[in-house]
């Protein structure tokens, strides 16, 4: 993504490029959609598991939804029409479906109260929850996480039948440090935990063979000096290993 500033417009207008490895020109693609670029581009480029397309984060309307383009050029096709955007997203591995994460819409009176700025913006007050959503290209988009998990962020099972997670049961600034590591199927159903202590959990990324789970740790320390590690716990769920402090 090249980005140019445009100073009548106060910001950043990106352009999507593809390059053969072996050299030649650049190529533009997908030259129809804004790039997000609030407040400075990022597109969260992603190549699909086959190699055969590009996704990234653009603008419909005015809420980032995911789009893909084929590498070869053409129209970008838009994946999502999430109401209130996309935040974060991963292709399976597969690349029959795309995880990605979403806040719950506004209700109707939290909207008319925004319109007229009626509201009142309290400090540190739970935000609508982060959650995430699966989007099969054969079907419309599913929650598969609940109401109470404000989630952080995700990786995908090799498999592609299941989906780890990190959420916490709050917002706000020390959220991070109530996080806890889940798995639930793509096929729905309750979310199973892998890890419960306290402190930090996040990030979670499955081992190559699908039977470990890795993750950034505080050691169960809640504070803002705890050191950060990195942790291994089963997939299935078990005993906690933790491997190293920074």
């Amino acid at each position: 993504v090249v980005s140019r500033p445009a100073l009548t417009k106060n910001q950043h207008e990106p352009s999507l490029f593809v390059v053969p490895v072996s050299g030649g020109p650049p190529r533009r693609v997908a030259e129809a959609v804004r790039i997000l670029n609030t407040p400075l581009p990022s597109p969260k480029l992603r190549w699909s598991p086959d190699g055969t397309r590009i996704s990234f984060v653009g603008l419909s309307g005015d809420k980032p939804q995911l789009f893909a383009v084929d590498a070869s050029g053409g129209d970008a096709q838009i994946l999502t029409d999430a109401a209130e955007g996309v935040f974060n997203y991963e292709w399976s591995p597969d690349g029959r479906s795309i995880a990605y994460l979403t806040r719950d819409a506004m209700s109707p009176e939290e909207q008319r109260r925004r319109q007229d700025q009626s509201f009142v913006m309290r400090v540190d007050a739970p935000e609508r929850p982060t959650r995430l959503a699966l989007k099969l290209f054969d079907s419309t988009a599913r929650l598969l996480t609940p109401p109470a998990h404000y989630v952080e962020s995700l990786s995908w099972s090799p498999d592609s039948r299941e989906i780890a997670y990190t959420a916490a049961p709050t917002t706000g600034f020390m959220a991070q440090y109530m996080t806890r590591i889940y798995s639930v199927s793509i096929d729905g159903g309750n979310p199973r935990t892998i890890v419960d202590r306290t402190g930090m959990n996040s990030k979670p990324s499955y081992s190559p063979d699908g039977s470990w789970i890795a993750f950034i740790s505080s050691n169960g320390s809640v504070s803002l000096m705890s050191p950060r590690g990195l942790a291994l716990a089963p997939a299935r769920g078990g005993s906690t290993k933790d491997i190293r402090s920074f």
